[in-house]
């Protein structure tokens, strides 16, 4: 059992996260159903996750050394955080899953923190050593406001705006570090795709857990957002030729959370009776290929897991 848990890597909590947060996207579509098989499967995978973390805390603690691997920590905290919503319907447990909430909100501080502490502060820091993933790490906070609607909404509202100035600081920073510094190495490239979730997470979370959206800001973060999407669409047929890397995760949640932010801005426009048909068009699209690449990775992490684990068996000794 250890040997497979420690072929799991930690950047499989980017696929958790958006396996989790597509279930959801699913009951918003009345999918019910569907969204709890989405949402099971994502239960399995974060439980393989807090197995690897109880029984080989030493060795996953380890990886945490590898700036990339620290940056793309907190999808674990932000996944279980998002499961946390599957389960507000059921009164008896609800005190216990609000206190797994408040663990994970408080155990994503700690990773911010470490990887602030270690990786910048400590850090001979240059522009190549900044990754898209740092959104991860200082917008990443958009996930509690997405989730805490269902908790502490005024918690949601007060990492809104820490979001939101985070995500405006690194902005400029990060797309000139990926579209102009360039020089990436190949396994860190799928990261690029990160670039369109951090606009639509700071969307969901302001239309989710405030009552009064302003209808400049959610304006200006929706084009903002759907430009990026956009940009990483088109940027995705190369970015799919590459050889399978853990860091494939990395496709899926950005295109869930457009996907999601896209859906919840045509919901209130449609609610100050602003349609426009080619937004109701598009959030479909958009819903349709946040699913096909959700599958998609999946497929691989499972290929890539049962290859590694043979491998793995074959230098095992057999017992004569």
């Amino acid at each position: 059992m250890k040997n497979f848990l420690k072929i799991i890597p930690i950047p499989i909590c980017g696929l958790i996260l958006g396996l989790a947060s597509l279930g959801n996207l699913f009951k918003e579509y009345h999918l019910i159903h569907l969204g709890n098989i989405i949402g099971g499967a994502s239960l399995i995978l974060i439980s393989l996750m807090f197995s690897k973390l109880f029984l080989l805390f030493e060795h996953t603690k380890k990886m945490l050394h590898d700036p990339i691997i620290a940056s793309v920590s907190p999808t674990f905290t932000m996944s279980l955080m998002v499961i946390c919503t599957y389960f507000v319907s059921f009164s008896l447990i609800l005190p216990i899953v609000r206190l797994i909430w408040l663990c994970a909100v408080i155990l994503q501080m700690i990773l911010v923190f470490y990887f602030t502490y270690h990786h910048v502060i400590k850090a001979d820091l240059s522009i190549e050593a900044i990754y898209p993933s740092w959104f991860i790490i200082y917008v990443g906070f958009g996930v509690i406001t997405v989730t805490a609607g269902n908790f502490y909404p005024i918690i949601g509202q007060i990492f809104f705006w820490l979001s939101l100035a985070c995500y405006i600081v690194l902005l400029q920073i990060i797309i000139h570090r990926v579209f102009f510094v360039k020089n990436m190495a190949h396994p860190t490239l799928p990261l690029i795709t990160i670039v369109a979730a951090p606009g639509s997470l700071c969307l969901t979370g302001y239309l989710k857990n405030f009552a009064h959206p302003s209808l400049y800001l959610v304006a200006l973060l929706l084009v903002v957002s759907q430009i990026l999407y956009f940009i990483v669409l088109s940027l995705l047929p190369h970015l799919l030729k590459l050889h399978f890397y853990p860091s494939y995760a990395a496709f899926t949640f950005p295109l869930v959370i457009s996907a999601t932010a896209l859906f919840y801005a045509v919901h209130y426009l449609e609610a100050l009776s602003i349609t426009n048909e080619l937004l109701n068009v598009l959030k479909l699209i958009e819903l349709m290929i946040a699913t096909g690449m959700v599958l998609y990775v999946l497929a691989h992490y499972i290929l890539y897991l049962l290859r590694e684990h043979g491998k793995t068996n074959h230098w095992i000794p057999k017992k004569i």
